[in-house]
């Protein structure tokens, strides 16, 4: 992010679109103090002589328009022609000051503009504006910080003296970042217990490091740098006191109050910015952020859209992108599309990420916008002109949240741990998933980055996990809801039936409910992702308690060829528990009359075999199974559809049925022997050919009828085979023409 320094003739200084608040109001303020006298009282403009005043203005409007250095060559020739002219020194001190960085390299420019602050200071000790200038060039060295307390201090002293509300707010909030900057350094401390100290590079190589060394060789330190905190806080409320509207001051005071989930203290802070409909992005953000930690989502949705409209489009873009939330190939994909596949592609995702589509909101996207809301309130620094979303730390909290666990130590001299020495080491530690990171940073400084190889471990967490929301209440409540999905051929060869079969588990969903009797609302949605439409909505009575673990509900619906998405919900308002969902992916492809296909299996409720000839699996009474688990021994129905099979001259047509099974994973839950299917004999037909496969094979020949399809149905079990995942496979070849085709499901045998 750059800013341009903004600056007008009248001697007031802006920052113009300048996300970076901090700088943009500090400018302001400068501006209308450069309009006061010695006491602190708005003034008008001093006369300067004309040349020197025909200088600064017009080295004002060229700042304006960003060219500073012109800006710079003209302030030169101001102060060279009047070395004492206050305005001439102190503006020329300002914008070098502005455009310099933390770097050595810009030490003479640093130097250049403290003696020229220090020289207005000493012309006109009654005006705290060069302090405070002289105060932030200080800062800008950490070791002389201490010596910009001083400087802040002495200018509080003077605009108490004076005064005037503006300087005296501009001087507290300064000394509240300093005080802040401290806390930020010293919060959420541990101390070693033991003679050794958190090495980055060991926690990468030994599995359990982190865990065991927080648990076993330290400690965290109680109330770390809460006097630090308090005292910034007294500051930013000075600030807020002396000038109801210093923006930054309400910014850093909400940062310390959602330390501590002063979430109700945050809200009434911002309200009186919010209001205005000119607020900043920055703190729309953070009020965003505190409704949404009070459960307030509707509010949380209108400020964060709000501040999504301040940013410019390139920032907008920038917060919103989806990319750092993918894994690395789905990102560099994403990054590639055109601007209305990226918006296909967005609603896409946070469609399939919202954890119930039946609620109001999305509430996987708020949390992700609180998430980005508290990488800006938290990481952000004018100083360093770092924007919260872009650094490491902000990188992590976007993909899985604020950590439940941060330690902090101190910099040590221990040369085994390079990456500790003279910076303070930062942990986080999500005790959920086992998962470590480490950062380092500077002491004093609102910047840290991956410690070690932590990016090459981030990276590839990544593609394990690349965005979870296991923090989120609703989406660990959701039940996951087993569903299988079946596509025929529809009435003509350019449409498909498609059956969803849903199994429900109420007696886990209304676990240790006091009511004795439930309304499941279900809701049956189709459509190409991101653009799912609800197609049926039933409700479902359960008596309870419920005993039922697999409660069956299908729907049927035509479609056209295309990419589509399938959710299935199921929600009782009056209980919290009772949530579940499920999701399918899918592709419907149009159907070639000129060749041989088959439909997608259905796995139904054992049924008895038809005495006739039919046209379609509604004619046969099947009960769909949602879940695809049978129990061991269990025997079931099998129905699939043949298009494309060849007549003889009789009107005929034969071919031949070839069933395989194939283990897939054994549930290790027992032991078990060598050969998992070995000696198996199935009354319904099923057969071992080997270690991991089960196998059948038969001849058909049927009247086609002038159907345009041949249904199939067999009836099978399993036998003894060990509990695990397997597939099913059907192969079919017409022996008219020897064409094969070939259709297969996946099924689980429970174990005992």
């Amino acid at each position: 992010m750059s800013a341009l320094l903004c600056l007008s003739p009248g001697r007031r200084i802006y920052a113009a679109r300048c996300h970076d608040a901090r700088l943009g109001a500090v400018l302001f303020t400068i501006g209308v103090l450069c309009v006061t006298n010695a006491h602190g009282a708005l003034a008008q403009p001093r006369a300067l002589p004309v040349a020197t005043d025909s200088l600064v203005r017009l080295a004002l409007t060229r700042a304006d328009a960003g060219d500073t250095v012109t800006a710079l060559e003209l302030l030169e020739q101001a102060t060279d022609q009047s070395p004492r002219n206050l305005d001439a020194l102190y503006w020329r001190g300002v914008v070098l000051s502005r455009t310099t960085g933390l770097t050595l390299g810009d030490s003479p420019r640093r130097i250049l503009a403290w003696h020229l602050l220090s020289r207005a200071a000493n012309i006109d000790g009654k005006n705290p504006r060069y302090l405070i200038e002289l105060g932030r060039i200080r800062l800008h060295s950490p070791l002389l910080r201490i010596e910009a307390e001083r400087y802040f201090r002495r200018a509080l002293d003077v605009a108490v003296d004076n005064g005037d509300p503006v300087q005296l707010a501009e001087v507290a909030y300064e000394l509240g970042q300093i005080k802040e900057r401290r806390y930020n350094s010293g919060r959420d401390r541990w101390l070693y217990t033991a003679n050794l100290v958190f090495d980055p590079l060991a926690a990468r190589r030994r599995l359990h490091y982190t865990r065991e060394f927080l648990d076993q060789l330290a400690r965290p330190i109680d109330r770390a740098a809460f006097v630090d905190r308090s005292e910034a806080e007294e500051f930013y409320r000075r600030a807020l006191a002396a000038q109801s509207t210093h923006a930054l001051s309400a910014i850093g005071l909400m940062a310390l109050l959602y330390d501590q989930k002063r979430y109700d203290e945050m809200r009434r802070v911002a309200a009186p910015f919010t209001r205005n409909a000119n607020a900043t992005a920055r703190l729309l953000f953070a009020h965003g952020l505190a409704a949404f930690k009070l459960g307030q989502l509707a509010d949380a949705d209108q400020l964060f859209a709000r501040a999504l409209l301040g940013l410019t489009p390139a920032m907008r873009a920038e917060v919103l992108a989806m990319g750092r939330i993918l894994r690395k190939g789905d990102s560099t994909r994403v990054a590639n599309l055109s601007a209305a596949e990226l918006a296909r592609t967005d609603s896409a995702f946070w469609e399939a990420a919202d954890p119930m589509l039946s609620t109001s909101l999305n509430e996987a996207r708020l949390e992700f916008l609180a998430r980005m809301a508290y990488a800006d309130l938290r990481f952000t620094d004018g100083d360093t002109k770092q924007l919260g979303w872009r650094t490491d730390r902000a990188l992590i909290v976007a993909r899985y949240g604020e950590p439940p666990v941060v330690a902090t130590f101190a910099p040590n001299s221990d040369a085994d741990a390079a990456e500790a020495i003279g910076r303070i080491i930062t942990v986080w530690f999500y005790p959920r998933t086992e998962m470590e990171f480490v950062f380092s940073g500077p002491p004093a400084m609102n910047s840290a980055f991956f410690a070690g190889n932590y990016r090459d471990f981030a990276e590839e967490r990544r593609d394990a996990s690349p965005f979870l929301l296991d923090n989120l209440p609703l989406a660990m409540a959701v039940d996951t809801v087993p569903i299988q999905t079946v596509r025929f051929r529809g009435p003509t060869a350019r449409q498909t039936q498609l059956l969803v079969a849903a199994s429900f588990d109420t007696k886990r969903l209304y676990h240790n409910t006091e009511i004795d009797r439930g309304a499941l609302e279900l809701a049956f949605r189709i459509g190409p992702p991101g653009q799912l439409m609800l197609r049926a909505a039933d409700t479902l009575p359960v008596p309870l308690p419920s005993t039922i673990t697999d409660m069956r509900r299908r729907w049927v619906d035509t479609v056209r060829a295309g990419a589509y998405r399938v959710r299935i919900e199921a929600r009782d308002a009056s209980v919290a528990s009772a949530l579940g969902r499920a999701q399918s992916e899918l592709d419907v492809l149009p159907y070639d009359t000129l060749s041989l296909q088959s439909s997608d299996i259905l796995i139904a409720d054992r049924a008895l075999a038809p005495t006739r000839s039919v046209r379609s699996w509604t004619e046969l009474g099947l009960i769909p199974r949602g879940d695809l688990a049978l129990a061991p021994r269990d025997t079931f129905t099998v129905y699939w559809e043949n298009y494309g099979l060849r007549p003889d001259a009789n009107k005929h047509v034969k071919f031949e049925v070839q069933f395989v099974v194939t283990l897939l994973k054994l549930d290790r839950g027992r032991d078990v022997v060598r050969n998992f299917l070995g000696n198996i004999a199935d009354a319904v037909g099923l057969s071992a050919v080997g270690d991991t496969q089960l196998g059948l094979r038969y001849e058909r020949d049927e009247a086609l009828d002038e159907r345009d399809r041949v249904p199939s149905v067999v009836n099978l079990g399993m036998g003894t085979a060990p509990a695990g995942l397997y597939r099913l496979e059907i192969f079919i070849t017409d022996h008219s023409n020897g064409r094969r085709t070939h259709t297969q499901r996946d099924l689980t045998i429970r174990r005992q």
